[in-house]
């Protein structure tokens, strides 16, 4: 059963049809983006530039298009290199409204959002969360001194300059029916492609795409570690995220017998969701795993995602940093050692 946000992005990715008659709608909203952005490129809205690269990887259409595990995943290699990165959010799902957080290893979704706590865990470098992208990099740079600061989504949040945009594009549905809400799936026109530094597709066959694989099988709660994934049994398959069918279609491409059931993207699992699987095999997604390990369910699962970024959005991001600032790191880390 899909949620009703799921149905709707489903349905702009389709067609038009009768969304044809918010078409006026559509209008105004595109003007009233654009009158906002002119409105900071000519400086008369304030711009936060921050004091080492900052780097955004998001996207122009509403629903998952893949950017969480790339921001991770450049993280990762990015601070193998030598570089000091921090990463911020808007903490989606978050009901914290006031001031900047850090993430540590005591936050929970609730507070900062599933997505920055699965940055946290994973990427092993500090995060801030906030609905505004310049007092969460503000917060950033003055308590860790990054050398390159990631933006987990925020393409839009024009109050931060920005020296590297990463918009990504899912290769199956691209844009869509190629209109603006609340007709089409789109934030901004089409042209603002054109703007963009580097366009990352998840999927397909072009030179600058990435593509997810599956990685290895944890438990939610790792209560009898010499158990194996119990692949032969059938299965309950959960999906809080995006695009919930790509995990679906991933899971039956192993060979698995599942049973679907999605969510609405950061929805907040309660313990009554569980209910219907009493008895069953449970699989999720990483990001819905960070919100179910305080939930008693006797036989979770959940699969780690791997993926390989194009060199060359490596070596972009990692070119930002001036030279100076890397051999200073290099010759202290050499004298740490």
């Amino acid at each position: 059963m899909k949620a009703f946000s799921q149905k709707l992005v489903d349905s702009w990715n389709k067609s038009v049809g009768f969304f044809w008659i918010l078409w006026p709608i559509e209008v105004f909203y595109i003007l009233f983006i654009s009158a906002r952005r002119a409105l900071y490129r000519f400086n008369i809205f304030p711009i936060y530039r921050a004091p080492c690269p900052v780097v955004i990887v998001g996207n122009i259409t509403v629903g998952g298009s893949g950017k969480t595990p790339v921001v991770i995943e450049l993280a990762k290699k990015l601070q193998r290199r030598g570089l000091r990165v921090g990463v911020i959010s808007r903490g989606y799902g978050s009901k914290r409204k006031s001031q900047p957080l850090i993430v540590n290893s005591d936050s929970k979704p609730l507070e900062c959002g599933d997505e920055p706590l699965l940055i946290f865990s994973k990427a092993n470098c500090p995060v801030v969360v906030h609905k505004s992208r310049s007092r969460a990099a503000e917060l950033l740079i003055n308590n860790f001194q990054p050398d390159l600061v990631l933006s987990d989504d925020g393409l839009q949040h024009y109050n931060l300059a920005r020296d590297l945009e990463i918009i990504m594009i899912d290769d199956q549905r691209y844009l869509g029916n190629r209109h603006c809400l609340p007709v089409g799936p789109l934030r901004e026109p089409e042209g603002r492609l054109q703007d963009s530094d580097i366009i990352l597709r998840r999927g397909g066959d072009k030179e600058m795409s990435v593509h997810y694989k599956p990685g290895i099988w944890k438990q939610l709660k790792a209560t009898d570690k010499s158990k194996k994934f119990p692949s032969s049994a059938s299965i309950h398959a959960i999906a809080g995220i995006g695009q919930p069918e790509q995990f679906f279609s991933m899971l039956e491409g192993m060979g698995l017998s599942i049973t679907r059931f999605s969510y609405s993207d950061h929805h907040q699992y309660q313990q009554s969701d569980f209910d219907k699987h009493t008895g069953k095999v449970v699989v999720m997604t990483e990001k819905d795993a960070v919100k179910c390990k305080n939930l008693d369910i006797t036989d979770a699962w959940f699969i780690e995602i791997t993926l390989t970024l194009p060199c060359e959005i490596i070596d972009k991001v990692y070119e930002l940093v001036p030279p100076t600032k890397i051999n200073n790191n290099l010759a202290s880390n050499s004298e740490i050692a």
